[in-house]
């Protein structure tokens, strides 16, 4: 649920709510969170290792064109227009509110290494024990955060590769936001 309440977060600061607007916001909640997790499990699936090429080419690997072109597809099914550039993925949502200024949301499509190849696995309602991952086992003693999400869904990687939450989590916010903007017709 970190992902709605960010969204929420940003939609309360974005425009004025009213309370019946919030409340819609809020009952759609699964939805929503439904709708950032399944993106977020696509684009972790995008192989986006960064190359060091010495920042000679931005996206520095075919990966991250390939992401790019995608998350492009996405926002056009949308109806939101967007376009590749050479520092990544320009979308534009204009606005609906004659006066109000733009915001700018930015992720990377990049990932550390070893970011290709990732294999993410879902925990749904997960139990507080130790995870295990690759045949490493992640105890909750050396990573005592994990306490804090029992009973909710935790995503990790199968424990060969990096994740990629990094920023594919914040890329699957930005365009649930916009789908919700969208669709439900926000200022």
């Amino acid at each position: 649920t970190t992902g709605i309440l960010y969204i929420i977060s940003v939609l309360e600061k974005l425009i004025i709510i009213k309370g019946d607007l919030m409340e819609t916001l809020r009952h759609l909640d699964g939805e929503i969170s439904d709708a950032v997790t399944d993106r977020f499990l696509r684009y972790v699936r995008f192989d986006t290792e960064s190359f060091d090429n010495g920042g000679k080419e931005i996206p520095s690997s075919p990966g991250q064109m390939d992401l790019a072109k995608h998350v492009v597809e996405e926002a056009d099914g949308m109806g939101i227009e967007g376009t590749i550039q050479p520092f990544g993925v320009e979308l534009i949502l204009p606005a609906t509110v004659q006066g109000k200024k733009s915001t700018a949301f930015t992720a990377h499509l990049d990932k550390v290494a070893p970011g290709n190849g990732v294999k993410p696995i879902v925990h749904d309602n997960y139990d507080g024990r130790d995870l295990v991952l690759d045949g490493r086992i992640t105890t909750v003693r050396e990573f005592p955060d994990l306490a804090k999400h029992i009973g909710k869904t935790v995503i990790t990687s199968d424990g060969t590769t990096v994740l990629g939450a990094d920023d594919c989590a914040g890329l699957a916010e930005i365009m649930t936001a916009f789908e919700v903007i969208k669709n439900y017709n926000l200022p």
